[in-house]
């Protein structure tokens, strides 16, 4: 569960608030969609719920989670992973990854993990895939 009380992040080059007196909770399993414009704080929101530090903002506001694991994956890939396949991806070099976790919330997300081990590279993904396979943990 995550709990948001009163969060307020402002930018501080020009003072401006991107997120102003947020305060919600975030049940385990719940999904929740952040919308908004380009340049409006969501991908700073999610990085402050990762306990980030984000020197170019002031956070007000208390955020508190009992996850055991957070991830956050940035909107633009590097050039030498949008050219993996999913399956180098997941299965090449990755002594960190707990294989257990990862089917778990597969299953969990509803994601088929035949696709782990696909040959597609991750860069022809459209952006909305290529996030959702990023489940790398």
């Amino acid at each position: 569960m995550i709990k948001i009380n009163h969060l307020t992040i402002t930018q501080n080059k020009d003072l401006r608030d991107l997120v102003s007196n947020l305060t919600m909770t975030i049940q385990d399993g719940e999904k929740v969609a952040i919308i908004g414009e380009e340049g409006n704080g969501k991908s700073t929101l999610l990085r402050a719920l990762m306990g980030e530090a984000l020197p170019d903002f002031t956070i007000k506001g208390d955020i508190q989670s009992d996850c055991q694991a957070l991830a956050y994956i940035p909107q633009k890939l590097a050039g030498d992973l949008k050219k993996k396949t999913l399956h180098d991806y997941f299965f090449l070099d990755s002594a960190d990854l707990d294989y257990s976790i990862l089917y778990r919330l597969a299953e969990e997300l509803h994601f088929d993990s035949d696709r782990f081990a696909s040959d597609q590279e991750i860069g022809s993904l459209s952006g909305g895939r290529s996030f959702e396979n990023s489940t790398h943990p």
